[in-house]
């Protein structure tokens, strides 16, 4: 038994471990697909279709185009004939680089829409949405503010509260005190609370109080459309603020590089096909949206590039091109450096070690 048993953490942590990077490398596929055919629609040559670096695992000649699979699917790339691609006008050229991200989100858009149709899983992935204002539990740090497991908030600062978690959340950002009263039925009877705003809306983000998971049933299938749809440009707006955050305020916390990234999706995998599905969404929108910063080894870059001579009629010079795509390299490289590093830290728990949070 001794013997069995770690073979078999084995064997599911290698499952796991492939589940994730298949996962990252079909949405970075997905995404050049989305390059690829919008070439082949305006009929702009595509010598090669490349997915991961490393070792090629896979290679072959279609037509005029070279498909490979390399070893580490995290990143890809379609290569374009030159002269072919300058030779379209400036919305064929548009749309070739914007095909990679409309592609990503409508990867998303499905997702969302299905997942409706099929029924939310629990996950706080999908927290504020598949809870309901009843408390499920409260750590001993929050027990000063005076909460109780078992207790439902039926009113916030004179409003009542209805529906899911999101709406107790959404009432708490939009009320102007610094503290806010709270209305809660607890076995049977009103108690009312005055709490310091701040502590506790910090006491839900970090789940020191958490309420209490609820199955949400799927919905008729339109219903789910519009529901999945709201939900994706929620997040879509959510994922665009936080890469603002990171290019004006300089705030990397809520980014996660590769490592963090390849270790959520095998944690999804192993909660099941929906969780699972609904990360890989996820990371579909960010990449959509990362490919939106005007970085030149970006697709926002590319489309900013194009446009500048669009508008002076005459390409840029070559040599500044260079020179900007390097330092956007150098850029890129860094704060993956950063990131993974950080990510690290966090799975083994080194932040912690040296002094950090």
């Amino acid at each position: 038994m001794s013997i069995i048993n770690p073979c078999f953490l084995l064997s599911k942590n290698l499952i796991l471990i492939f589940l994730g990077i298949f996962g990252i490398g079909f949405i970075i596929g997905f995404h050049e697909l989305g390059h690829f055919l919008f070439s082949k629609l305006f009929r702009v040559n595509v010598p090669a279709f490349a997915i991961g670096f490393g070792p090629k695992l896979f290679k072959k000649q279609i037509g005029e185009t070279k498909f490979s699979l390399g070893a580490i699917p995290l990143g890809g790339y379609v290569e374009t004939n030159r002269e072919s691609f300058d030779s379209k006008p400036y919305y064929q050229k548009m749309l070739v680089i914007g095909g990679g991200i409309a592609f990503n989100l409508l990867f998303a858009y499905f997702v969302f829409c299905l997942l409706f149709m099929l029924g939310l899983p629990k996950t706080r992935f999908l927290y504020a949405t598949t809870t309901t204002p009843t408390i499920e539990a409260v750590t001993k740090d929050a027990q000063s503010l005076g909460i109780k497991p078992g207790d439902k908030i039926v009113n916030i600062d004179g409003k009542e509260v209805k529906g899911e978690t999101k709406i107790v959340l959404q009432q708490l950002k939009e009320s102007k005190n610094n503290t806010v009263k709270l209305k809660l039925s607890r076995v049977g009877q009103l108690v009312d609370l005055q709490l310091d705003k701040k502590k506790f809306l910090q006491a839900l983000g970090t789940f020191k109080i958490s309420f209490k998971y609820v199955d949400r049933p799927g919905l008729p299938l339109f219903q789910a459309i519009k529901k999945g749809i709201q939900f994706t440009n929620a997040y879509i707006y959510m994922s665009v603020m936080m890469f603002k955050n990171m290019l004006v305020k300089r705030d990397t916390s809520g980014v996660g590089g590769p490592v963090m990234i390849i270790a959520a999706t095998m944690q999804s995998a192993a909660q099941g096909l929906k969780v699972f599905l609904l990360l890989l969404a996820l990371i579909s929108i960010s990449l959509a949206i990362l490919n939106l910063i005007p970085l030149p080894i970006l697709d926002g870059g590319q489309a900013l590039l194009y446009t500048i001579e669009a508008i002076i009629r005459k390409p840029l010079s070559e040599k500044i091109k260079e020179y900007i795509f390097i330092a956007s390299w150098i850029f890129m490289l860094a704060l993956f450096v950063l990131i993974s590093f950080r990510d690290i830290w966090r799975l083994f728990g080194l932040a912690k070690f040296f002094g950090g949070k």
